[in-house]
């Protein structure tokens, strides 16, 4: 219910790219929101000239505005485009356009995407259809628009494209998604060993980078509601925002700061914390991952109910990311054993008690029916203390704890207590069970 994150952040004192310097121009697609928008008030704020791209016209036009307003020359250095990535003749319009207006690219930002796809492999074809149109197709019809007319510049210049953690680990739930955000890394991999291997670049001049967000609060959970839900959309129904943002999620400038830190630092991968999920939690995810192929044989082995325990020994043991680290479902580490514990108390207003009852009565029937690291989730009211709760949560491990967090039950309970709900503050114990 309550989170234990820690923040974990590049410290880097190095210098950007030239691609980067006042007077060079900046393409960003999905950039009337979130971290493309966020990206382009950094480019605009360094004194570069910004192309923002979108497919909503709305948040594109404030967008421009806000990014006009921050940039040295106004509306004179900024452009923009409403358009649909995934459509290739646009794209390459748009690129025309964008060299008639600035003559050069010193940074393109492939970011547009969608949360929305489907879980299951034997159906849905119109959903992967688009998910991989959005998340993949669109990125490859940006790179094939821009770069080889930046490799032509013989100028420093950058390529990012803007990946997902659940296109390298790809945790069930979204498949089509996971397919897309995978070909996405593989295609960047691809592009930079190119690129590296080109006679046109042999001085290196010009770099691609995957970028890949950790939890980011932005207007995603949105987009996937609106599309998921249709005319039944509501907002209200939406457990997180940039205007309402979750405890585990960073803002999307923080975000954008720990990238421009890595590509100082010449990183290709640039895989993001969150306030969730630290470095070393993601160097081990990724290396289990690893370890389902070259030890296991057992594919998507962390969600195998015969390898959760031993998934969580690995990630609560204080050993290195190690992709071979446990080979057999039968080797568990004692940590496993261990059991990660919470006391609750919480004094509830009395107008909201019903919607407490209701959100917590969610909460524990997703822990206890979908999550198989969760083991006891008791609460109830103080006999002589009217809306008076207490709890007890009891999980295999803190591992189980921390994906308990993150699940879109936990999501709603954290908005819920983000409301302020309660009388007194709420009193929270961890503790390992002996």
């Amino acid at each position: 219910m309550f989170s234990l994150a820690t923040l974990t952040l590049l410290p880097c004192a190095l210098t950007l790219p030239d691609s980067f310097s006042a007077g060079r121009t900046a393409v960003i697609t999905g950039a009337g929101a979130g971290l493309g928008k966020a990206a382009a008030l950094t480019c605009a704020q360094r004194g570069m000239r910004v192309c923002l791209v979108d497919i909503d016209e709305a948040k594109l036009a404030e967008a421009t505005i806000a990014v006009s307003a921050a940039a040295a020359e106004g509306e004179a250095s900024v452009m923009s485009a409403c358009l649909d990535v995934s459509d290739r003749d646009r794209v390459f319009g748009l690129a025309d356009d964008v060299y008639e207006r600035f003559g050069e690219v010193g940074l393109l930002m492939s970011n547009a995407g969608a949360g929305t796809g489907t879980p299951s492999a034997l159906k849905d074809v119109d959903k992967w259809k688009r998910s991989i149109d959005v998340n993949f197709f669109s990125a490859l019809h940006v790179l094939q628009a821009f770069v080889p007319r930046m490799l032509e510049q013989g100028t420093t210049a950058t390529v990012v494209a803007t990946g997902s953690k659940q296109g390298i680990t790809c945790p069930p739930g979204n498949l089509a998604y996971n397919v897309a955000k995978s070909g996405l890394k593989i295609l960047v991999e691809g592009l930079q060993h190119e690129l590296r291997s080109s006679a046109d670049n042999a001085d290196g001049r010009v770099r691609a980078h995957l970028f890949v967000p950790g939890f980011v609060n932005t207007n995603l959970a949105v987009n996937y509601f609106k599309e998921l839900k249709g005319d039944d959309f509501d907002e209200a129904d939406v457990p997180w925002s940039e205007e309402q943002p979750a405890k585990g999620g960073w803002m999307p400038q923080q975000t954008i700061d720990y990238l421009l830190d890595a590509i100082a630092d010449e990183k290709f991968y640039i895989i993001c914390p969150d306030n969730d999920v630290s470095e070393e939690m993601d160097r081990k995810r990724i290396a289990w991952a690893a370890g389902d192929v070259i030890a296991r044989d057992v594919p998507l082995s962390r969600w195998h109910p015969d390898w959760k325990a031993a998934f969580a020994a690995y990630m609560e043991s204080g050993a290195p990311a190690d992709g071979l680290a446990i080979a057999s479902a039968d080797v568990v580490d004692a940590a496993s054993t261990s059991k990660f514990c919470l006391n609750v108390k919480l004094c509830i207003k009395p107008e909201r008690r019903d919607e407490f009852l209701t959100c917590i009565r969610n909460n524990q029937a997703g822990t206890l029916s979908s999550e198989p690291l969760a083991i006891d989730y008791k609460w109830g009211e103080a006999a002589d203390a009217p809306n008076t709760f207490h709890f007890y949560e009891r999980y295999k491990g803190k591992a189980g704890f921390e994906e308990h967090q993150q699940t879109p039950h936990f999501a709603a309970w954290e908005e819920f207590a983000s409301s302020d709900p309660f009388t007194a503050p709420p009193v929270v114990e961890f503790y390992e069970e002996m």
